[in-house]
């Protein structure tokens, strides 16, 4: 195969959302595949995640009608159609930045993004629920796919050590490359004032960006900030991707 025709395959079908998605849209926009030989980057995924990427020359955005249906259907097009259309686009190598791959196509790389499949004592916390169930399977689709993958990325060292320890090995090599900063965090810090020019009335403002889960140990900060609005610091804390106010007043 020409070195300088190589088509990069990704499987999105799995991300929608959240975490994936940001990590997904912010590697394509700062990618540049011409510089590793590849003219062509084809992108499978379901039509909501797809209109969240930016339109490149070299992307190829795909909408397979199974995606847009439920579960199971896009479980079996993974495993029983995906394949079948990297090779036929001639795919030099499959990229599944989701997990969870079980489809036959050769290599492919995968990605460790979600730990509480491996990190029990979180996953309990969930009882004995339809969320514990998932984990658990969860547990045991990302092991099977970890250890056939031809290459595993891990974002920290902790996730690679945690992980390694249940799957003991791998077929393909690891790597660990922890996430970047985007150029939209890369600004002067605004000017601070003094906690004594707030009140309740004009509070400072404390953010918690991030879904509201208990695996997040969300109630910690609400304890910190409530002790510090019972010693009259006038603080406000907001959760959330929306940034939703919440009174953490003692009572």
């Amino acid at each position: 195969m020409n070195k300088s025709a190589l088509t990069l395959g990704i499987d999105a079908s799995n991300i929608i959302s959240g975490g994936g998605m940001t990590h997904l849209s912010e590697f394509l926009r700062s990618a540049d595949p011409y510089k590793y030989g590849f003219h062509r980057v084809l992108i499978w995924g379901r039509k909501a995640t797809l209109d969240q990427l930016d339109d490149s020359a070299w992307l190829e955005k795909v909408n397979p009608p199974l995606l847009e249906r439920g579960q199971v259907f896009r479980l079996w097009w993974r495993f029983f159609s995906l394949g079948k259309l990297a090779r036929k686009a001639s795919c030099a190598i499959l990229y599944v930045p989701g997990g969870g791959y079980g489809g036959s196509f050769r290599p492919y790389t995968t990605m460790c993004r979600n730990m509480l499949p491996f990190e029990w004592n979180e996953a309990k916390r969930f009882g004995w629920s339809f969320l514990t169930i998932r984990y658990l399977l969860l547990r045991l689709s990302q092991s099977f796919d970890f250890k056939r993958a031809n290459g595993v990325i891990f974002l920290t060292n902790y996730a690679k050590d945690k992980v390694m320890k249940v799957i003991r090995q791998t077929y393909g090599p690891t790597v660990v490359i922890p996430h970047g900063i985007s150029p939209d965090f890369h600004k002067m810090p605004k000017k601070q004032f003094p906690i004594e020019l707030f009140s309740r009335d004009k509070t400072f403002n404390m953010v918690y960006v991030s879904i509201v889960n208990v695996y997040k140990h969300q109630w910690n900060v609400v304890e910190a900030v409530s002790m510090l609005r019972d010693k009259g610091y006038p603080v406000t804390l907001k959760f959330g991707t929306l940034c939703l106010k919440v009174d953490v007043r003692s009572g």
